[in-house]
């Protein structure tokens, strides 16, 4: 017989097909049960199924204001592109928890695509200092914003900085590799067009 402790066993496993299917059947007999409806909601949103999932964790909400709540709600937003109300969501988290650098990375990227770049940066400077020393690096999020900006020397020489953290992590290769590429592109058309002048 299913029971809460089977169903969280199932989403620490990571088998949320399986955690989905549990919290459908446990929520028949207990439609309002906190636990069940949060775990659900988290189902929900790995199935990317944003909009279900919001109505779940504003349920969840409704009876208890934690920070992870918020921080799940806005990561659905975010997944529908409604930045501003993910922003919001984030802002709510870190204001119940201000010491999880993975909430305000999130807050960070919202913002990025807000086009508030002050925020986001505040925000990316912030994850980095709580998430020293983890393997989970918010210095990446700050060397792309960087590179996206233009600022490919500042980006360029940050990425060095966490290879040497990583030595093993392609994705950043491939990040150093790209500025590199575009930096010759540029110096080449530059060349090109003053050689023509």
């Amino acid at each position: 017989m299913m029971n809460l402790e089977k169903l969280i066993e199932l989403y620490q496993k990571g088998d949320y097909d399986n955690c989905f299917l549990a919290c459908e059947q446990l929520l028949l007999s207990d439609p309002d049960n906190f636990d069940i409806l949060s775990y659900y909601g988290s189902c929900l949103l790995k199935r990317k199924l944003f909009d279900e999932a919001i109505k779940i964790f504003n349920k969840s909400l409704s009876q208890q204001k934690l920070f992870f709540l918020y921080t799940f709600r806005g990561d659905c937003y975010y997944g529908l592109e409604k930045y501003d109300l993910a922003a919001n969501d984030y802002k709510k988290s870190i204001q119940l928890n201000p010491n999880v650098g993975a909430t305000w990375d999130n807050a960070a990227r919202a913002y990025y695509k807000l086009g508030d770049i002050n925020e986001a940066y505040r925000c990316i400077n912030k994850a980095i200092e709580l998430s020293e020393g983890e393997e989970y690096d918010p210095l990446t999020i700050k060397a792309i914003f960087l590179k996206l900006e233009g600022r490919t020397a500042e980006s360029f020489k940050l990425l060095v900085e966490i290879r040497k953290k990583f030595p093993g992590k392609e994705f950043l290769r491939k990040q150093q590799f790209e500025i590199i590429e575009k930096s010759f592109r540029d110096d080449s058309s530059k060349n090109r067009t003053s050689a023509g002048a």
